[in-house]
C-alpha cells in the first residue's frame, strides 16, 4: 500500500509542473490517498498529504476549504478536538451555504462538538448537515451522518430516537449494499441497545459487524469492536476472554497511534482488574486513561473515567478523593446536558453521601437519579439509585422504604438482564430488605441466587489471587457468602459450591 500511495504522490508531483490540470490531478489523488489512508486506519501519511494540500491551497483558493476540512480531520484523527473544531470553522465560512462541501463541514463540525461532550450543538450541525444532504438527493451521505446523529442522541439518553435513527440509515445502506457504512451502522445499533441493557442483542450485532470489518480490512472499526466484545464478555464473568480482546484492541490501538482508543480500553482493563482484586493496579490504568482524554480533550472519555476512579476509591476508603472526582463528574454532566451519564453520578453519590454522613443529600440525589434514569429509559442507572437508596433507608431503620427500592429494582430486573448491574446486587439487595423485615424465608431463594452467582463467576477467574480477592476480600462478595454459609450451616440453604 505504501508503495501504492508513493507512486500517487509522484505522478501528482509531475502533473502539477506539466501545466493543464496541475491542480486537479493531484487534489483528486490525494483525496484518494485519503479515503485509504482512512479506511485501513493509516495515521502518518494523512501528515503528508495535508502538507502538500497546503501549498495547493495557498496557491488555489478554490482547494481552501478542502485543505481546511482535510486539515481538521488530521487532527480530529490525533485527538485534538478543539484544534480540529476551529479548523472545521474557518472551512464552513469559505463554503457556499446548503453545498454539498458545506453538509460535509457541518458533520465535522458536529464530530468534533460530540468528542468534545457538547450532544446538543453536535445534534445541531449533524441535522444541518442530514438536511443539506436528502435535499440533493444524496441518499448513502444523509445515512452516514444519520449514523453520527443517532450517536448523538443515545448520549442524550434518547435511546428510541436513536434506533429509530439507526433503523433508517441500516436501510438505506442495505439498498446501495454498502457493506462498510453497513458494519458501522451495526456497530452503532449494539451501542444503543447495551444502553438499553439488551446485552445479548448487542453482542450479536458486534459479531455481525466484526465479521465484516474483518472481511474489509477496517482496523480502525475493528479495535473498538474488540472493546465492546470485551466489555460484553466482562460483564457476563468471561474474565480470560475480556483480557485477550482488550489485550487485542490495545495492540492494534498502538499500532494505529488511537489514542482514544487506547483511553477506552485502559479504562475498561481498570475495572476488570478491579474485580479480579488488583485496585492499585486498576487505578494506575484508569488514571492513566483519564490523562489521555485530558490530552485530547474528549470530555465525553472524562465523564466516563471519573466515574470509575471515583468508584475505585470509595471500594478502597479514600472517600475524599472519591467525592472530587465525583464533583467532577456531576458538574461536567450538568453543563453538557447528558441525562444518562448524570443519573449515573447521582446514583453513585447516594452511597458516598451516606459513607460522609449526608443521609439528606444523599436521598435528594437518589430521587433525581431515578427520576432522570427512569425518564431516559436506562435501567441500569435506575436500579443502581434504587439499591443504592434502599441501602440509606436500611441504615437508617426505614423498612418500608427500603423494602419498596429492592422490590422495585428486583421488578426492573426481571424485565431483562442489566448491562451495568450485577445480578447478585439485585438479589442481595431484596434478602436483606426481606431480612430487616423479618421475613428471613421470603429472602433466602435471593441469598442463594446472589451466592450461586459469584461462585460461578469465582470459577472463571484464573489467578489465584485475583479469584481469592473476589471471594473473600471484595465487600459485597464477601458478605454475601458469609451470609450463605451462615444460613447453610442451619441447614436453610443448599450447597452450591
Amino acid at each position: 500500500m505504501n508503495n501504492l500511495v508513493g507512486w500517487a504522490i509522484n505522478n501528482a508531483k509531475s502533473a502539477r509542473t506539466e501545466g493543464g490540470l496541475a491542480a486537479a490531478i493531484p487534489f483528486a489523488i490525494w483525496q484518494r490517498q485519503w479515503e485509504v489512508c482512512d479506511l485501513t486506519g493509516n495515521r502518518s501519511l494523512p501528515e503528508r498529504i495535508v502538507s502538500l494540500m497546503s501549498s495547493l491551497a495557498e496557491r488555489n483558493p478554490e482547494y481552501r476549504t478542502e485543505y481546511l476540512y482535510m486539515d481538521s480531520a488530521r487532527l480530529f484523527k490525533q485527538g485534538k478536538f478543539q484544534e480540529a473544531l476551529e479548523k472545521s470553522y474557518q472551512a464552513l465560512d469559505l463554503s457556499e451555504e446548503a453545498s454539498g462541501q458545506a453538509a460535509r463541514v457541518h458533520g465535522q463540525i458536529g464530530s468534533c462538538y460530540y468528542q468534545l461532550g457538547n450532544f446538543t450543538a453536535a445534534l445541531e450541525h449533524l441535522l444541518g448537515a442530514e438536511g443539506i444532504y436528502s435535499l440533493q438527493g444524496q441518499e448513502t451521505k444523509s445515512a452516514d451522518i444519520l449514523n453520527k446523529i443517532s450517536l448523538a442522541f443515545w448520549k442524550k439518553g434518547d435511546y428510541d430516537k436513536a434506533l429509530e435513527t439507526l433503523e433508517r440509515a441500516e436501510a438505506i445502506h442495505r439498498r446501495h449494499d454498502d457493506r462498510r457504512a453497513l458494519s458501522v451502522v451495526m456497530h452503532t445499533i449494539g451501542n444503543v441497545l447495551l444502553g438499553r441493557d439488551q446485552t445479548r442483542q448487542a453482542e450479536q450485532y458486534y459479531l455481525k459487524s466484526l465479521e465484516i470489518t474483518r472481511a474489509i480490512g477496517n482496523k480502525p472499526l475493528e479495535t473498538a469492536l474488540l472493546n465492546n466484545l470485551a466489555g460484553v464478555e466482562f460483564r457476563r464473568g468471561s474474565y480470560r476472554k475480556a483480557i485477550e480482546l482488550f489485550q487485542q484492541g490495545l495492540a492494534l490501538d498502538l499500532l494505529l497511534g488511537n489514542i482514544a482508543g487506547r483511553a477506552k480500553k485502559l479504562n475498561n482493563l481498570g475495572a476488570l482488574l478491579a474485580t479480579i482484586g488488583k485496585p492499585a493496579l486498576a487505578l494506575e490504568h484508569i488514571l492513566s486513561a483519564l490523562e489521555l482524554d485530558r490530552q485530547t480533550g474528549n470530555i465525553d472519555g472524562q465523564m466516563a473515567k471519573l466515574g470509575n476512579i471515583s468508584s475505585l476509591l470509595l471500594d478502597m476508603g479514600r472517600l475524599k478523593e472519591s467525592y472530587e472526582y465525583i464533583e467532577q463528574g456531576v458538574e461536567k454532566a450538568r453543563n453538557i446536558g447528558s441525562k444518562a451519564y448524570l443519573s449515573q453520578f447521582l446514583g453513585l453519590r447516594v452511597t458516598l453521601l451516606h459513607r460522609l454522613g449526608d443521609t439528606q443529600l444523599a436521598l435528594k440525589d437518589g430521587i433525581e437519579a431515578i427520576e432522570i434514569s427512569s425518564a431516559i429509559g436506562n435501567r441500569s442507572n435506575w436500579v443502581r439509585a434504587l439499591i443504592n437508596m434502599g441501602d440509606v433507608y436500611l441504615d437508617n431503620g426505614n423498612l418500608e422504604k427500603a423494602m419498596e427500592c429492592s422490590a422495585q429494582a428486583l421488578s426492573i430486573y426481571d424485565q431483562g438482564s442489566l448491562f451495568e448491574i450485577e445480578p447478585e446486587e439485585v438479589y442481595f439487595s431484596r434478602f436483606r430488605a426481606l431480612q430487616a423485615a423479618g421475613r428471613v424465608d421470603e429472602g433466602l431463594p435471593y441469598l442463594d441466587k446472589a451466592y450461586r452467582n459469584i461462585i460461578g463467576k469465582a470459577r472463571e477467574i484464573t489467578d489465584d489471587e485475583g479469584r481469592k480477592y473476589f471471594l473473600e476480600q471484595e465487600p459485597m462478595h464477601r458478605q454475601i457468602i458469609e451470609e450463605w454459609k451462615d444460613f447453610k450451616n442451619n441447614g436453610s440453604t443448599e450447597d452450591g459450591a
